[in-house]
């Protein structure tokens, strides 16, 4: 018989419920300008943070969700911007490529930040933003050498 994979429950054996991770919020100020960044969002926090910044209903519902295809929803008359974006992360647990979804919210004075996966190039900025590790620029992928029309060449295309 083929392998198939293995079912994931969403109770343990014991029969109790598998507790989902506690939201975790970092928000950062300067200049005006606000930046939140939540891991594991559950409802409540989704719903709080809607009250705060005036999203939509329809938001809330797509960054608690499992999975949404990559968008951008435009909500001029509001004065924000909510994007989805997939960036391809290695699961090691299934050991393939998988997307790793991050929700943005975009407005006047703010910027939220919603990922479902660690994506190592946005930790160390909101680990430590003071560090010279934690800006972009000094990351291995970000490291470019200049060409000689002086502007940057991509990684992968040298």
């Amino acid at each position: 018989m083929p392998s198939l994979p293995r079912i994931r429950r969403s109770r343990a054996r014991g029969g109790s419920p598998v507790l989902a991770p506690a939201p975790v919020v970092h928000e950062l100020t300067a200049s005006g300008l606000t930046w939140v960044n939540v891991v594991s969002p559950d409802v409540e926090t989704a719903q709080g943070l809607a009250a705060r910044f005036g999203w939509h209903p329809l938001d809330v519902e797509d960054i608690v969700s499992k999975r949404q295809r990559p968008k951008v929803d435009d909500y001029e008359d509001d004065g924000y911007l909510f994007a989805v974006l997939h960036f391809p992360f290695y699961d090691t647990q299934v050991q393939r490529l998988n997307a790793a979804e991050l929700d943005i919210f975009v407005g006047h004075d703010y910027v939220v930040t919603i990922p479902n996966h660690e994506l190592r190039p946005v930790t160390p900025m909101i680990d430590d933003p003071l560090s010279t590790d934690a800006e972009p620029s000094s990351h291995p992928s970000y490291a470019q050498p200049r060409n000689r029309g002086g502007r940057h060449t991509p990684a992968r295309a040298r």
